[in-house]
C-alpha cells in the first residue's frame, strides 16, 4: 500500500471505486444530524479498505465484474493527496466480482451497519455511464474495472 492507501497492483480499480471531487470538504461526511460524523466516517473507512477485496477477478469467468457496490467520495488535492468524504449513494455503483462471497459479505455488512448507525450516503454523485465505463475484468491486473450497468 503506499502512502495514498492504494495497492499499487489494484490502483487502476482503485480508481473506480473512489470518486475525486476538487471541491471544499462535505460536511459530515453526508451523516444525518442524528448521526456521529466521526462514527460515520470511520466506518466509511472501514468500507474503503473492504472494497478491495470484492475487486479481484477472473478475466476468464463471463461473470467477473457483474455486480456493484457503491462508491466511496474523496476530495482530491492539488498536491495528490486524497481524503475520504463519505460512500454515495446507489445511484453510483462501481463494478465487483460476485464470486468473492467473503468479501462481498463485509463489504455489505458494512453498508448496513452505515445505514444502522444513521449514516446517510453522499445524494447524486457523478459517475461516468454505463456505456462510457463499461464494467469488465482487467486482465494485466486482474481487477474490475468500470461503471456496473444494474444501476437505477
Amino acid at each position: 500500500m503506499d502512502s495514498k492507501g492504494f495497492v499499487p497492483s489494484r490502483r487502476r480499480s482503485w480508481i473506480c471505486c473512489t470518486l475525486g471531487l476538487l471541491s471544499a470538504p462535505l460536511v459530515g461526511c453526508g451523516a444525518s444530524k442524528q448521526a456521529d460524523a466521526a462514527a460515520c466516517l470511520a466506518i466509511a473507512a472501514e468500507y474503503q479498505t473492504a472494497i478491495l477485496g470484492v475487486m479481484p477477478c477472473d478475466p476468464t469467468a463471463a461473470t467477473s465484474c457483474s455486480a456493484g457496490r457503491n462508491m466511496l467520495v474523496s476530495v482530491e488535492f492539488p498536491d495528490g493527496g486524497t481524503q475520504l468524504q463519505g460512500i454515495c449513494d446507489s445511484a453510483c455503483l462501481c463494478a465487483v466480482d460476485p464470486s468473492n462471497t467473503a468479501a462481498l459479505a463485509t463489504v455489505d455488512s458494512i453498508l448496513s451497519r452505515f445505514t444502522a448507525q444513521g449514516c446517510t450516503f453522499v445524494p447524486r454523485c457523478w459517475c461516468p455511464p454505463p456505456s462510457q465505463y463499461p464494467a469488465r475484468c482487467d486482465a494485466a491486473s486482474g481487477t474490475c474495472v468500470g461503471m456496473w450497468a444494474g444501476n437505477p
